[in-house]
């Protein structure tokens, strides 16, 4: 899936908030030759949980979309035999479901449907207690509420990334100083998290998009674009195969006039292809 919506000729939006990460050439093969070793070991044993699960979680590394049959299937297994040793795959398949469908789909209703089946396989689970106040977050007339559960989220688990990752995606239409505290707060404590980096690279990005389209302060427009830089190239030097880093850092250097870093990715990109 393209992660990116292009507005005009001159910005884009990075629409995903959490991403799967890029593989390079080999790590992508080593995946595809596990995906192929265990859709073996599934034809001879065909009920086997823990074989759907493992594949799914190959598959997730190479195509999100490709995971979500096999994350199902070990779901509808441990329903129908809910031993204790498959809890925690079982739970995994349901978080994984309910982010798929409610980040990658904006489905809040299936997403809504595996949180609360993953919450009752794991009472308590805080991964997704986090992703149904952002599901209840979509509803405006519950801003306040929402706001209100993840300040007590919050207070309870202070420098918990995902909440503090969370918590900033809803503040962005509601708070904007606030939303930016925290995903800087986040990156202070995570500074080798890559959702971190690219949910605040993300963020700068597409504020940068919307104040121009609006007419707004160009100087600001720079500033924040000036920023998503720095979060992108940090996420550059963790991975330097990542294409969609190399692609969106191509577009962001074009757009600062930044014609020698462009033009260094360009090569750096062709020469991968």
């Amino acid at each position: 899936m393209d992660r990116r919506s292009y507005i005009g000729t001159l910005f884009f939006v990075v629409t995903v908030f959490f991403r799967v990460e890029a593989q390079t050439d080999a790590e992508r093969l080593y995946m595809l030759n596990s995906i192929k070793e265990i859709s073996q070991k599934i034809q001879k044993e065909p009920d086997n949980l823990s074989y759907y699960f493992a594949r799914a979680i190959a598959n997730y590394e190479i195509s999100t979309s490709a995971a979500i049959p096999d994350f199902k299937k070990v779901e509808e297994l441990y329903s129908a035999n809910p031993v204790k040793k498959n809890v925690k795959m079982a739970t995994d398949a349901c978080y994984y479901l309910a982010d798929y469908y409610f980040f990658r789909n904006a489905d809040r209703d299936k997403a809504g449907i595996y949180v609360k089946r993953g919450l009752s396989i794991t009472p308590g689970d805080k991964r997704f207690e986090v992703l149904e106040i952002s599901i209840l977050g979509t509803y405006p007339e519950k801003t306040n509420e929402v706001n209100r559960q993840f300040e007590k989220l919050l207070s309870k688990n202070p420098n918990d990334e995902k909440i503090m990752l969370h918590f900033a995606k809803f503040l962005e239409k509601h708070n904007e100083e606030k939303s930016i505290q925290l995903y800087e707060k986040a990156v202070r404590l995570y500074p080798d998290n890559k959702d971190v980096l690219f949910a605040l690279g993300s963020y700068f990005t597409n504020q940068s998009s919307r104040i121009f389209n609006e007419g707004g302060d160009l100087g600001t427009v720079v500033k924040f674009m000036n920023k998503a830089v720095t979060y992108f190239e940090m996420l550059h030097k963790m991975n330097r195969n990542d294409r969609e880093i190399i692609e969106i850092l191509i577009q962001l250097y074009g757009n600062l006039n930044m014609e020698k870093e462009k033009n260094a990715m360009k090569v750096k990109l062709k020469n991968m292809i």
